[in-house]
């Protein structure tokens, strides 16, 4: 399962700096349009939860933009809604320092909007 990437259109372009001027409701809503985006998508792909000992995991996020491009910490609460729709999926057994020992974020130019997820 290690070096393995997961590729998904983003379901809502969702900058960092708009999250935290929003209020818990709107947070919310967004939590769950992507933890039911996610979790389609890994049930689409018919992609098992992570073995046991492969953990710790490092998670890379590649995020493409073919607009407006956020810059890489801009992507960080869009990675942390995917990541969280990881572990609620059971896809990871948990997200804190024992299963993931590190996220990073990338930004590109391209046709689409869309993310790749690495996991090392």
């Amino acid at each position: 399962m290690k070096n393995t990437i997961i590729k998904m259109p983003i379901p809502e372009k969702i900058s960092l700096n708009v999250a935290l001027r929003k209020n818990k409701f709107w947070l919310n809503r967004k939590k769950d349009l992507y933890y039911k985006y996610v979790l389609a998508h890994l049930r689409n792909l018919k992609i098992k939860p992570i073995n046991e000992n492969l953990y710790p995991i490092d998670l890379i996020f590649v995020y493409t933009f073919k607009g407006k491009t956020l810059d890489t910490t801009n992507c960080g609460f869009m990675s942390k809604l995917i990541e969280d729709g990881f572990r609620d999926s059971g896809f990871l057994k948990n997200d804190d320092l024992r299963y993931v020992e590190s996220s990073k974020n990338i930004v590109k130019k391209g046709k689409i909007d869309e993310v790749k997820i690495i996991i090392k």
